[in-house]
């Protein structure tokens, strides 16, 4: 979305005829969800998007998160849920359960956001994500990313629309300033949640925030203008990237990938660095991309043959002869999965966040393969053939339970697979 919106003191539900015509996305019959604090950011998104969805034919849900990490956060959340349906917008609340980390916790508190929203959209048959970061956002992002490198394809920050497991995530208002969205909601009428870490220091982005109040918008327009070069950047290397698979890469469809170590070498640094980044977020299924500082040590190490084995980004990494192997640490994946996941019929869901599951016709049972029934599955599917594949790559997979029998994708029979409409394979990564 190219143009800016700076002439304006509040938004009305117009703004998005242009966003979605824009970004040439359709809504007509589809739940699309919003990712909802009760904050005034999130709360002129859900207004606005609830009325423009009134003359536009879909459905709206908003999807709250209680990260649990203040005594207020749950009697928050709950008031974020009566002012969705206040307005007359379903809510869902998905809470953070269990210990919270004693460092990095603002990193694992947006990992586990994303997660759980992800999540919860693939539950509820989701395509599309609204989420309400604004320009101020897009410039505090720019702040903190250039403060760690004068040079990084990630200094492109946010993007109006992402694509992350299976699911469209979209941010109309990356052109728009915060007080913007504040005169909304005081034009409606609308009482938003204030959350106080969003005044506390001790947190970066707070303390960018506070040192960018002292920033004119026209050094802020600069900072996007910069950000603008950067996207302009990483669209090029995403079409590296897709020249890069075509002849110097091979992707096995059970989730491992491999690289021959000389043509990766023969790249200049900086996009051997973003190759290997991507590889290691789509094997691994996570959000978010490894850090620039380490794919650059593990690709020092990979180039000068310092080591053979290395773990990162939830992935093992074997150089073998001049081949470079990277697959999933299965340790991750049972950490990942409940112990059992049911696929009704008709129904698509993720597997370890990389695989999508479907049955077309019967409801399937799927387990993790672990050290519990590791014998069993060698008993039930080895007795009288050898593996081709080796445990460690298996025991990423589910062990799927289909009336009284069982299969394992790219183990069993893939007519088996056909002929009882289960369909399994790695989501898109390119």
């Amino acid at each position: 979305m190219s143009r800016r919106v700076n002439s304006i003191k509040i938004l009305k539900n117009q703004f998005f005829e242009v966003f979605f015509s824009e970004t040439n996305i359709k809504l007509e019959n589809e739940k699309i969800g919003i990712a909802f604090s009760g904050g005034s950011d999130s709360l002129a998104l859900l207004f606005l998007l609830h009325k423009f969805s009134k003359k536009n034919n879909f459905q709206i849900i908003s999807m709250i998160v209680d990260h649990g990490l203040r005594e207020d956060s749950k009697s928050e959340s709950i008031q974020a849920k009566k002012i969705s349906e206040d307005i007359g917008v379903k809510a869902e609340i998905y809470r953070w359960n269990g210990i919270k980390p004693g460092s990095a916790l603002m990193k694992k508190a947006r990992d586990i956001r994303y997660e759980l929203l992800l999540n919860g959209c693939n539950n509820l048959g989701i395509k599309k994500l609204c989420l309400a970061h604004n320009f101020d956002d897009q410039i505090e992002t720019y702040y903190m990313r250039k403060k760690r490198s004068s040079f990084n394809y990630g200094l492109s920050c946010m993007d109006n629309v992402t694509l992350r497991n299976n699911v469209l995530l979209l941010r109309p208002f990356l052109k728009i300033q915060k007080q913007i969205l504040e005169n909304t909601c005081k034009a409606n009428n609308l009482k938003w949640i204030n959350d106080p870490s969003n005044t506390n220091p001790k947190f970066e982005r707070v303390r960018t925030r506070n040192k960018l109040k002292n920033i004119d918008l026209k050094k802020k327009i600069e900072m996007e203008s910069n950000i603008n070069f950067f996207k302009n950047k990483k669209k090029e290397l995403d079409d590296l990237f897709r020249d890069f698979l075509k002849d110097r890469f091979f992707f096995q469809a059970y989730g491992v990938f491999r690289l021959n170590k000389n043509k990766l070498a023969s790249l200049k640094e900086p996009i051997q660095i973003e190759v290997i980044r991507r590889i290691l977020k789509f094997c691994s299924g996570k959000i978010f991309y490894p850090s620039y500082k380490s794919s650059h040590v593990l690709i020092k190490k990979i180039l000068g043959e310092k080591v053979k084995n290395y773990t990162l980004h939830s992935c093992i990494i074997n150089l073998v002869k001049n081949e470079i192997i990277i697959c999933r640490e299965y340790n991750k994946t049972h950490l990942n999965m409940n112990d059992v996941v049911i696929v009704k019929p008709n129904e698509e869901k993720l597997w370890d966040y990389r695989f999508v599951v479907k049955s077309k016709f019967k409801k399937l049972r799927l387990k993790k393969i672990d050290h519990e029934n590791w014998k069993f599955v060698k008993e039930y599917f080895f007795s009288d053939c050898k593996r081709k594949l080796k445990a460690p790559i298996i025991k990423t997979l589910p062990l799927i339970q289909h009336e009284s029998y069982y299969l394992i994708p790219f183990v069993s029979e893939k007519k088996k697979f056909l002929e009882n409409g289960i369909n399994f394979y790695f989501k898109n990564f390119i």
